[in-house]
């Protein structure tokens, strides 16, 4: 009887259990070299391994990353201060990103390299 109850409820958790399927397609994660322009002109590009950011380059400027947040298909990270950045999948091996800091607010596309 006991086992009969602990499947009744452990049952339904299986199926409501979120599953970042954008993630998961394509079997990297954010595994990889995201490459695109913020603003204008000013060349990015974002380094993540083992879906954490490992590299933000803004330019030829190497930025310090004291965070990362992996949560519904999205990547943020920033170094707690002077900036933050937010990744959200936009198709297959592109990105849609939002910078916010001290220099205001911008959208990217990237694209996995």
């Amino acid at each position: 009887m006991r086992d009969r109850l602990i499947a009744v409820f452990v049952a339904p958790i299986l199926f409501v259990t979120p599953f970042n399927t954008a993630c998961a397609a394509d079997g990297l994660g954010w595994n990889g070299v995201w490459a695109g322009t913020l603003g204008k002109s000013a060349k990015i590009s974002v380094i993540v391994a083992d879906n954490k950011v490992k590299s933000y380059r803004y330019d030829v400027a190497l930025l310090g990353i004291t965070y990362n947040i992996v949560n519904d298909g999205t990547l943020s990270f920033g170094d707690g201060r002077n900036y933050s950045m937010t990744l959200k999948r936009a198709g297959e091996g592109a990105a849609k990103g939002t910078y916010h800091g001290h220099h205001g607010f911008a959208e990217t596309l990237l694209k996995r390299q």
